[in-house]
């Protein structure tokens, strides 16, 4: 049984994973350029699959190169889901929030239930 006290949020995990990803696709304006499919976007999207996996989860790409992690449960198939999620691509000169904050937040949490 999950505890609320087991579910707090590991900030300083959060915030590593925050400034790590910031740093993909960072240009000398200190602006983010990962634009949908520019090389700095398929690094993010690389950098985001091994954090996933590291974590536990199963890691899919469907045909529209969503990526999707999944923490496998107990729970019988075809049962309601959560689902959790934001982007990590970015406008040109983006901002290190926009967007990655809401993956990097649901995959802390994905991290949290599994632990």
């Amino acid at each position: 049984m999950v505890r609320p006290i087991d579910l707090i949020v590991d900030f300083d995990r959060l915030r590593a994973d925050i400034e790590d990803l910031a740093r993909v696709g960072e240009g000398e304006d200190h602006g983010l350029y990962r634009m949908a499919f520019s090389d700095g976007d398929m690094a993010g999207r690389e950098w985001l699959k091994s954090r996933l996996e590291a974590a536990g989860l199963t890691v899919h790409e469907d045909g529209a190169a969503n990526i999707h992690g999944h923490l496998e449960g107990d729970t019988p198939s075809g049962e309601p889901s959560v689902v959790v999620g934001s982007h990590i691509d970015t406008v040109p000169g983006g901002g290190h929030l926009d967007g990655a904050l809401g993956v990097l937040v649901g995959l802390e949490c994905l991290r949290r239930i599994n632990k």
